[in-house]
């Protein structure tokens, strides 16, 4: 076997070394932090690879012989003296983590992949139980790195959900916050559920599910005073859409007096959009062009269960738009007020929204459009740290079947990748 050693500032170089120059039927034999030389500074990183003789390359005419030494970038590196070949030192990466997120979520997945290739059969369970070793040699160091660079500690059990997190998005401080809290309930445990899966993922689960506050609409029968929910945000994301699924479900299966009140005079087709549903549904519908429009229409609804109240969709930008609803809602003075969000929407984009809408007031969100994505990160962070709960969840166009009420179970199962929203 030949054995080689390679160094670079970060693990990964150091692997890119070994497959440029051995191939990638090198074995890494050893990986370690060793400190850098006396010009070069900080720490760098080592990495013993081999490879069998039946890995060989076959000979190839060279130019020139190369002078076998040991592979060095990065800084207190220098090239041999006399040597006609020239160097390109690598771009070095800008963060103090080696490896992205998606490369360390193939190396964990290489490890399971290896673990079930591990019942094939008994000539190659010790090639397979090797090249395991190597995998979680170089996990463990991509693993201290994580921690050193999060500056926090997270077990190694709870890392395979960490990365999860941060995959659908989720910010990493809740991810950190959430996978610190399931560490220390598991520790205060003690021996209970140790080293088993299931039990941690079942306390991460419920850290989670703590933190994802949820309030389904819930609508009394028979109150003295109809219920009125406003529904707000910006163009496209399905306000209509959710109003008629929340309609038909209310009044079909709930068995409740709903009324519908329009405020959308912007939008093309909008109002023909809501009246033809009305009529279909068999609720009534009352359309608001002024100030004394909106005081007819609630005294004409004043013997439903619940009113509906839906509002025209703009760009959060547009301050006059902003100022206009706010006075809507004050002459309406509804009972609660959803802003309406798609699950598409990048998290930077969610928290604009919403701070352009809080001279609003909403006091519950409704997430739409959970079937054309699978990354839920960021409207759970929006819930988490707004501690504005979630009410509804929507995807699809079937009314009233596309429409759900959230629950922080869900919401915490849909974070880990383990739920899509979107019932069968």
């Amino acid at each position: 076997m030949r054995i080689r050693k390679f160094q670079a500032d970060t693990i990964r170089e150091a692997l890119l070394q070994v497959k440029e120059e051995m191939g990638p039927e090198a074995l890494i034999l050893r990986t370690q932090k060793i400190k850098g030389s006396f010009l070069g500074g900080g720490e760098r990183y080592e990495v013993t690879a081999g490879l069998e003789e039946k890995f060989e390359p076959t000979a190839v005419a060279k130019p020139a012989a190369e002078p076998t030494q040991t592979v060095s970038y990065g800084p207190g590196s220098r090239m041999a003296s006399g040597s006609a070949q020239t160097w390109t030192p690598p771009v070095r990466e800008t963060a103090s983590v080696g490896i992205s997120h998606q490369e360390f979520a193939a190396l964990q997945q290489g490890i399971d992949a290896v673990r079930k290739a591990a019942e094939s059969p008994k000539d190659e369970i010790a090639a397979v139980r090797r090249e395991m070793g190597q995998m979680r040699s170089v996990l463990s160091m991509l693993a201290e790195q994580w921690r050193d660079h999060a500056g926090t500690r997270i077990a190694e059990t709870l890392l395979p959900h960490y990365q999860k997190l941060l995959a659908s998005d989720l910010s990493e401080s809740i991810a950190q916050k959430a996978c610190e809290e399931t560490q220390t309930r598991l520790e205060a445990g003690g021996m209970q559920g140790e080293g088993d899966p299931e039990w941690t993922r079942n306390v991460l689960l419920q850290v989670l599910s703590e933190i994802l506050p949820c309030a389904p609409v819930l609508v009394p029968r028979g109150a003295s005073k109809a219920k009125v929910l406003l529904f707000a945000g910006p163009t496209g994301v399905g306000k209509t859409t959710t109003i008629m699924k929340l309609a038909a479900r209310l009044s079909s299966q709930g068995a409740l007096k709903v009324g519908l009140v329009s405020c959308d005079n912007y939008r093309i087709g909008a109002q023909e959009q809501i009246k033809t549903f009305a009529e279909v549904a068999g609720l009534p519908l009352r359309s608001v062009f002024t100030d004394d429009d909106i005081s007819r229409a609630l005294d004409d609804l004043r013997v439903c269960d619940v009113v509906l109240v839906d509002t025209a969709g703009r760009s959060p930008r547009n301050e006059l738009h902003r100022i206009e609803l706010t006075a809507l809602a004050e002459r309406i003075r509804p009972d609660e007020i959803h802003l309406v969000q798609s699950a598409t929407t990048r998290l930077r984009d969610l928290r604009m929204a919403l701070s352009a809408y809080k001279d609003l007031g909403p006091n519950r969100l409704v997430f739409t459009k959970l079937d054309e994505t699978d990354s839920y990160g960021a409207l759970c962070t929006l819930v988490a740290e707004e501690g504005i709960p979630a009410s509804l969840l929507c995807f699809g166009q079937d009314i009233p079947e596309h429409m759900g009420d959230a629950s922080p179970e869900e919401l915490a199962r849909m974070v880990l990748g383990e739920d899509d929203g979107c019932p069968a």
